[in-house]
């Protein structure tokens, strides 16, 4: 699976950062999967887990640290991961 085709328009400094988090998606939240984050910015994420997500879905972001804190975003391009892990980098930006 190649880049989606979306530009990668980091605006603002990235902090690199692997944390555990669930990604909440579907019917009623029908759908739940595990992921961790790769960087995070002010704006968004960039997530790992095993499978791609469709562009445009919407997902909420459970950092497993503050599991209140619930976030919705928007997936924006999706590609396999470059790293020896298999797996799928996902680029989530926060709707607002």
């Amino acid at each position: 699976m190649k880049s989606s085709g979306f530009l990668d328009r980091r605006t603002g400094p990235r902090i690199r950062v692997g944390l555990p988090l669930r990604l909440r998606f579907g019917w009623k939240d029908s759908g739940e999967v595990k992921a961790s984050t790769i960087d995070m910015s002010e704006r968004g994420l960039c997530v790992r887990q095993h499978a791609p997500l469709r562009r445009g879905m919407e997902v909420k972001a459970i950092l497993e640290s503050t599991p209140d804190d619930v976030k919705v975003y928007r997936v924006v391009w999706v590609r396999e991961a470059e790293s020896s892990e298999r797996g799928f980098d996902i680029g989530l930006e926060l709707k607002l």
